[in-house]
């Protein structure tokens, strides 16, 4: 079950309480994936946000449906500067993927898999203390009208062509935890339990953020790379979806 947010009555969002990930200060190496659905495309619909202690410093990976063709855009934001890479476009009632990454001095985006990322020369914050927000909390920065779901950070930018077909896996619908399993930082299936099930960061809920359908998701017997074993979910217990990852060397 995907989580569903709404501008209205408040916006609404889920967000880390305890020890969220830490960026590479001033010089970042992540990447983020997601998959999200909207209603409309005529809103801006804010879907991760990676938030540091400094005044506007922050990553925002949002779908833009207030803009001419309808783009998805990922930025990274230093005061009053903001760098921007755009891809286009995203469709209502539709399950997207989309992936950024930060790495050297550019942000790139794919949607959907596209093989040619979308780039933009940025300048990063020099603050290594985050929290991770999926959802937006106010006007600036909106909640989606829709869900998100499978939120996964990579300690590494999955962005060189060589790492193509692991953004191809992504967009397809395969699981995170088969995907670089070694270099998951993070990762919210947001499959009942608010729960990042690699690390352990909670996800607190605000405004009713509510239990949704959820995109298709792909668990194959073997991940990729090989030899990092998959997630093998539990079916007892509070959430089938709750336990770590482990690894198989």
């Amino acid at each position: 079950m995907a989580y569903t947010f709404s501008k209205t009555p408040n916006h609404s969002y889920l967000r880390t309480t305890t020890g969220p990930p830490q960026w590479g200060t001033g010089t970042p190496t992540f990447s983020v994936s997601a998959w999200f659905r909207v209603s409309n495309v005529t809103e801006a619909h804010a879907i991760i946000r990676l938030e540091h202690i400094g005044e506007n410093t922050r990553y925002v990976l949002y779908a833009a449906g207030k803009d001419t063709y309808d783009p998805v855009k990922w930025f990274s934001q230093t005061g009053g500067n903001i760098y921007t890479a755009s891809m286009g476009s995203f469709s209502a009632d539709t399950w997207h993927h989309v992936l950024g990454t930060a790495g050297g001095s550019t942000v790139k985006l794919a949607l959907d898999g596209a093989q040619i990322m979308a780039e933009a020369a940025a300048e990063f914050p020099d603050d290594d203390e985050s929290y991770v927000q999926i959802g937006g909390d106010n006007v600036f920065i909106p909640a989606p009208t829709g869900s998100v779901a499978e939120v996964a950070i990579y300690n590494i930018d999955l962005s060189a062509a060589s790492y193509y077909p692991a953004r191809l896996a992504l967009a397809k619908g395969y699981s995170p935890a088969c995907v670089f399993p070694q270099n998951l930082i993070f990762y919210a299936p947001l499959v009942r339990d608010l729960q990042d099930v690699k690390a352990g960061h909670t996800l607190t809920a605000y405004n009713s953020p509510t239990v949704g359908e959820h995109c298709p998701v792909r668990r194959p017997a073997n991940s990729f790379p090989a030899p990092y074993a998959p997630y093998v979910p539990p079916v007892t217990g509070s959430s089938w979806y709750y336990n770590r990852k482990r690894l198989v060397a």
